[in-house]
């Protein structure tokens, strides 16, 4: 039995889906946080420009202006987690260079800094679906943690029912056989007493009956146990090309049977403390009341 417990937590489908559930939680958690991560931006253009001379009394006998200019852009934006603001800062930086004589100042340099920071007074100021999703987040992940473990428990629990309804299922076959056995016994009894003319024919019937009935009884007993076998088989393989998939089950263990005093209100308390499914509804209520405040 813990061989097979064994055997499907390891290989189960749907704990194995219920394992990755906690993993979403956390790129989830990771995704919202990523939310209040400052972003950067920067750009840089370069331009050159030349141009004919159209007046050559002013630009001195040059011939063509040549002017050459570069840009250089940073930005940072953040949303705040208090509010709902958000803050901007932004440097832009600028040179350019040209062959005309005319120019006061040849390079030409500037530089630029703004920072700004935007607040909401209405809408979103309290909370907004972001911050609401920051505070749920880690609450869901301590739900999908406790519905893991529920499931892991759940398949346990199942695990034992299939094992020994398997079980019981074999031992069924093995009576339903005996069955058989003795009723063809009296069945070939009371033919002989037909052959020795200490009873009529007609009293045979009874016991071809009992016969057919078992043989019935055996064939039901042979089909429940298959089907027992297929349910105990799909909580430890994975899929059909799994070698146990085709493989006949023989449960080896035996019940044990032993009296036991049960403390009701001890089982009661044991049971509101540590049922996985009271602990996964308590967090819930917590998610719900940030839910329900006003933004």
């Amino acid at each position: 039995l813990e061989q097979a417990i064994q055997i499907s937590l390891e290989t189960n489908l749907d704990l194995q889906s219920a394992r990755i559930n906690p993993i979403l939680q956390d790129f989830s958690l990771r995704s919202f946080r990523a939310s209040y991560l400052p972003s950067f931006t920067g750009t840089f253009r370069n331009n050159n420009n030349k141009s004919p001379v159209t007046n050559n009394i002013l630009e001195n006998g040059i011939s063509t202006n040549i002017t050459n200019s570069q840009n250089y852009t940073l930005g940072m934006n953040q949303n705040m987690r208090w509010y709902g603001g958000s803050l901007g800062l932004s440097f832009s930086s600028g040179r350019s260079i040209t062959n005309q004589p005319s120019q006061s100042f040849n390079p030409n340099v500037s530089a630029g800094f703004s920072a700004t920071y935007t607040q909401r007074l209405l809408a979103n100021f309290k909370i907004d679906q972001t911050r609401n999703n920051l505070r749920t987040a880690p609450i869901q992940r301590h739900i999908t943690d406790l519905q893991l473990q529920n499931s892991i428990e759940n398949t346990k629990a199942s695990v034992r029912t299939a094992y020994w309804l398997l079980r019981q299922r074999i031992e069924s076959i093995e009576i339903q056989k005996r069955t058989l056995e003795l009723a063809e016994r009296q069945l070939r009894e009371s033919q002989q007493k037909v052959e020795i003319g200490t009873v009529a024919p007609i009293d045979t019937t009874q016991f071809e009956v009992a016969v057919a009935n078992a043989q019935t009884d055996s064939l039901n007993a042979e089909i429940q146990w298959r089907n027992a076998e297929l349910d105990f088989k799909r909580l430890l393989v994975n899929g059909a090309n799994d070698p146990l998939y085709n493989s006949t089950i023989n449960p080896t263990e035996q019940p044990l049977f032993a009296l036991q005093s049960v403390d009701i209100q001890a089982a009661v308390q044991t049971a509101l403390s540590q049922r996985t499914d009271l602990e996964t509804g308590k967090p819930s209520i917590p998610a719900c009341e940030v839910d329900d405040e006003p933004s």
